[in-house]
């Protein structure tokens, strides 16, 4: 009968073990491994040895978006043993909020911002491009000016003369 008892205990641990919320504490970007704190009721905390974390895409398309010291996580295990267990998904919280409350899509990290909307994309941050560019289509505007093809020049001297600036 101990054996049934201590079995059902252990099948129950293993249960409430398949997915666990905590915050992670340590990052290996190299490696892709995190660290994640779970706290205990009993106020005993655990931190999780070295657990790898889910990307959106690692095929032909790959992306590199390590969680961070702070972040609230959910943590994963089919079996219900943590060292086979894998870091999934980043859940907001009081301390990291979501950073828009609107339908458009948005990525920020420090002072930097992505924002896609249906049909436009805005950036906020310094950008370089190393590649061509082309632009179709519309205009080009610098602190309100066009620069576009269609701009005009004040001061425009025939012959070999320097124009002004684009008005």
């Amino acid at each position: 009968m101990a054996y049934l008892v201590n079995r059902i205990a252990e099948i129950e641990r293993r249960a409430r073990n398949r997915k666990r919320t905590g915050t992670v504490k340590e990052v290996d970007n190299a490696k892709g491994l995190a660290r994640v704190l779970f706290a205990k009721p009993n106020g005993r905390d655990y931190l999780s040895p070295w657990l790898p974390w889910k990307e959106i895409a690692s095929g032909g398309i790959k992306s590199h978006i390590p969680p961070t010291v702070g972040e609230q996580v959910d943590v994963v295990s089919e079996s219900g043993d943590i060292t086979d267990a894998v870091i999934d998904m980043s859940t907001p919280s009081t301390s990291n909020p979501r950073p828009h409350n609107g339908p458009e899509a948005v990525i920020t990290k420090g002072g930097s911002r992505i924002t896609i909307g249906d049909g436009s994309v805005e950036i906020i941050a310094d950008v370089t491009i190393r590649g061509s560019l082309d632009v179709v289509g519309g205009s080009v505007t610098h602190n309100g000016k066009n620069i576009g093809d269609t701009h005009e020049h004040a001061g425009v001297i025939p012959g070999g003369g320097t124009s002004g600036p684009p008005v």
